[in-house]
């Protein structure tokens, strides 16, 4: 079974396929991971801490290649783990001065910082009305672009897999952003 086999598989849940995958990919997992030490270090980032969100970034990679893109798996692969990588090397060096700006940023705390400060389960209902309410106002471009933030992919990720430039993906999310700043 070739390697696109394999990728087609594993995206339908074949766990062997999966497995297959993990067994030929690991090697370069580890290579990754093992290249930051330095950096790691410096910023108290744990070595297995590292190696789970590659493999995040790597079962994400299996769910969006497109093998009608001319590149390959590995290289697709490879591109966004070290694009992971330096993203969690900004954050943790920005992560004091996002929180002190209050920038609002589309992952996963979106949503508690549309609804309150504090989010609570009597703002559920609020929340989804209030992502309708988002996805009302985003043209389809900025709505896969949001679709696809919202499931923690980088901006580089997301340029990818749409086949636009990261600038382009940069400046639609900002467009997001201050639609999502006016119904605050």
């Amino acid at each position: 079974m070739n390697e696109l086999e394999l990728i087609e598989k594993a995206k339908n849940k074949d766990e062997e396929a999966f497995n297959k995958l993990i067994k030929i990919y690991n090697e370069d997992i580890e290579i990754l991971v093992s290249k930051n030490i330095k950096n790691m270090n410096e910023l108290n980032i744990d070595r297995n801490d590292l190696k789970q969100e590659c493999l995040l970034i790597f079962i994400k990679s299996i769910k969006y290649f497109n093998s009608d893109i001319p590149s390959t798996f590995r290289t697709f692969l490879i591109n966004n783990i070290e694009n992971r990588i330096s993203d969690i090397f900004k954050i943790q060096n920005t992560k004091k001065a996002r929180i002190e700006s209050g920038i609002l940023s589309l992952d996963k705390n979106l949503y508690n910082k549309i609804i309150s400060k504090q989010y609570s389960p009597e703002n559920e209902l609020n929340l989804k009305e209030r992502d309708k309410e988002i996805i009302s106002l985003l043209s389809n471009v900025e709505l896969k672009v949001y679709e696809l933030k919202k499931e923690d992919l980088t901006t580089k990720e997301i340029a990818y897999i749409l086949g636009k430039s990261t600038k382009s993906i940069y400046n639609t999310l900002e467009r997001i952003k201050s639609k999502v700043e006016m119904i605050l």
